[in-house]
């Protein structure tokens, strides 16, 4: 079952729940802009995540490639 989704919000990275698309559970420091075109690309149409182990790991990949 899907844990939750990673996506954007207001040009952040934004935590949403699983049946949530509109209001996230928590919004990020990632800004979108500074990320790769394929990763703002996967964002806008929503990136399922199935366990809190992989939300941290691809929060971590993101935030690599953002700002630095």
């Amino acid at each position: 079952a899907e844990y939750c989704s990673l996506g954007e919000y207001h040009g952040r990275v934004a935590i949403f729940a699983p049946d949530e698309r509109t209001l996230p559970r928590q919004i990020t420091a990632i800004a979108v802009h500074t990320l790769p075109s394929a990763d703002r690309a996967a964002l806008s149409g929503g990136i399922a995540v199935y366990s809190r182990e992989e939300l941290y790991r691809l929060c971590a990949s993101l935030f690599g490639e953002g700002e630095q």
